[in-house]
């Protein structure tokens, strides 16, 4: 995508910034998560989580309240 603007490219730099610090901490917790374990979750990477977290939505209901759209599997549990 293209910038054509100095402000256009900060926000896209800083929305780069942001998005790396969330996968470096989902990368940590991974990582601490794979010692507590006895063996290595194949699953357990930050690609295969990040898309097992896509999979999870939330609607907001008539009250005003946010709701699972529908039950969290065993690996979302997981990750």
């Amino acid at each position: 995508m293209r910038s054509h603007t100095n402000e256009g490219v900060e926000g896209r730099i800083f929305t780069q910034f942001i998005a790396l610090i969330i996968r470096n901490k989902i990368y940590t917790a991974l990582q601490e998560k794979n010692e507590k374990l006895e063996s290595k979750q194949n699953y357990m990477t930050v690609p295969a989580v990040i898309k097992e977290l896509e999979k999870i939505e939330m609607t907001r209901q008539t009250d005003n309240v946010y709701r699972l759209d529908h039950a969290v599997t065993a690996k979302q549990k997981k990750s």
